[in-house]
This record gives structure tokens, C-alpha cells and sequence, in this order.
């Protein structure tokens, strides 16, 4: 850490070329805190994009190339996480310098946009996600708020062994488990950078205690809301909410 030098009583020079030394020290210390949270999130998110390539391409290696469909899934699932991946690092750097968001809002039919973009995690966890819901178009920032929306849909990945669910509405994407659920306790916590409800839970599934404390920072720049139901021993639901227009 950067330590501070106590500040004189007086009022002379020597106070004020400590004041400026504090001062100083004081910027130093938050460009350091900035960097190591860009650090500490750009390894925890780009986990997710890393294990799809890694996925897809051993699959190659076990399939070759003989498969036309397989092989074609197989590059264009890698080639999207890589374009995914820059997109990432470059969102995070927007957060920690707390700049706004550098994406182009679209047009999007939400349903075919989330089947689309989940169906690569679907393949590499082997599990279904299943996108329904109402037939609802959105003007959104795609990319952020694919990163937001595959926080939660991992989550529930890691911790439920049965199908994840994600409902469309005109004002919400929900994303729903079936998991062990949240004590009530732990639930106005979670966003809490580092905070686990379970620590040894945590370290068996890989998890940091990082993605929901990114979660919030993407959901403040995208102007959402996001609550949380959960019931113990079965399972749990993430509201993606938009805020109303002001």
C-alpha cells in the first residue's frame, strides 16, 4: 500500500509539500486498486469464453474434420467466443475507468438472440438451457448484456445439475435454477465483491466470489435492475429487470 505521511498542524511549507505528497499517494493507490480489479475480473470472466474454445476444439481433435456440421459449429462457436473475449476486455476496462458503455445499441429479437448465444455453453456443459417466453424485441447493448445475462446462466450451471431456464418478458429476463437455493440472509450480500455464500461450495465449482460483483457494475452501466428469489433446496431465480424511462 501507499502510506501517508501525517499531516502537520501547521500551515507552512512543509504541511502543504505534505499535503501534496498525500494527495499523491492517495491517486496512486486507487490507479493500483484499479488495475488489480481489472486483473482480478478479466480472469474471472474470460474463464467462461476460454472453456468454450478449449471445449470446441477438443472436439476437433477427437472428431477431426471429417464433419462437415461439426466441424463448422465447431469454428464458428470459436471464432465468436474469440471476437467475445475482445469485447469482454474491453468492457472491463470501460468499468474500471468508469467510462460509458462504447457498444452500439440494436434492435433484437431477444428469444433466437439468447438461443443463439447460449447454445455454445449448452454444448460445452452438456446440459440444456432452455429460452422461452414472450416474443419480445429490444433496443440493447448485445454484448454487455450477454456478459451480464452469462454470469447468472453459469452460475446456475455450476450449482444445479438439472436444466436452466430462461424466460423472456417485456420487462424482464429471468434466469432460473434448480439448484441447492440462498438463505435469505445471504441474498442483500451477494453483490458484494469477493462475498461467497458458501465457501467450500465455491472452491469445489471454481468460483472467486468476483461475478456478481461485476454483474452489478455491468447492470449499473446498462441501466437494469437485478433481484433475486430463491428458496433452500430448490432452486433459484435472477430477475434481469429494465428501468422504467425517466
Amino acid at each position: 500500500s501507499y502510506l501517508q505521511l501525517e499531516q502537520p498542524t501547521t500551515r507552512d511549507e512543509l504541511s502543504q509539500l505534505s499535503s501534496t505528497y498525500n494527495d499523491l499517494m492517495a491517486r496512486l493507490q486507487h490507479h493500483h486498486d484499479l488495475q488489480a480489479q481489472f486483473v482480478s475480473n478479466a480472469s474471472h470472466e474470460l474463464k467462461t469464453p476460454l472453456t468454450v474454445i478449449e471445449s470446441y476444439a477438443k472436439l476437433l481433435q477427437r472428431r477431426g474434420t471429417q464433419n462437415e456440421a461439426i466441424t463448422g459449429e465447431a469454428l464458428t462457436a470459436i471464432t465468436t467466443q474469440t471476437e467475445h473475449m475482445k469485447e469482454l476486455i474491453e468492457q472491463m476496462l470501460l468499468i474500471a475507468r468508469n467510462e460509458p458503455l462504447a457498444h452500439t445499441i440494436e434492435e433484437t429479437a431477444l428469444i433466437p438472440w439468447l438461443k443463439a448465444s447460449t447454445a455454445p455453453l449448452a454444448t460445452t456443459y452438456a446440459r440444456d438451457i432452455v429460452v422461452r417466453g414472450d416474443d419480445v424485441t429490444k433496443a440493447i447493448y448485445r454484448a454487455p448484456l450477454q456478459q451480464l445475462l452469462f454470469i447468472f446462466i453459469e452460475n446456475a450451471l455450476k450449482y444445479s445439475e438439472r436444466e436452466v431456464i430462461v424466460h423472456v418478458s417485456e420487462h424482464s429476463i429471468a434466469i432460473q435454477d434448480f439448484g441447492p437455493g440462498i438463505a435469505e440472509e445471504h441474498i442483500p450480500h451477494l453483490f458484494e465483491r469477493f462475498y461467497r455464500v458458501d465457501a467450500h461450495r465455491n472452491r469445489q465449482a471454481g468460483g472467486s466470489g468476483l461475478g456478481l460483483a461485476i454483474a452489478k457494475a455491468l447492470a449499473d452501466k446498462l441501466y437494469v435492475d437485478i433481484s433475486v428469489q430463491s428458496v433452500v433446496n430448490e432452486g433459484t431465480t435472477i430477475y434481469v429487470t429494465w428501468r422504467e424511462p425517466r
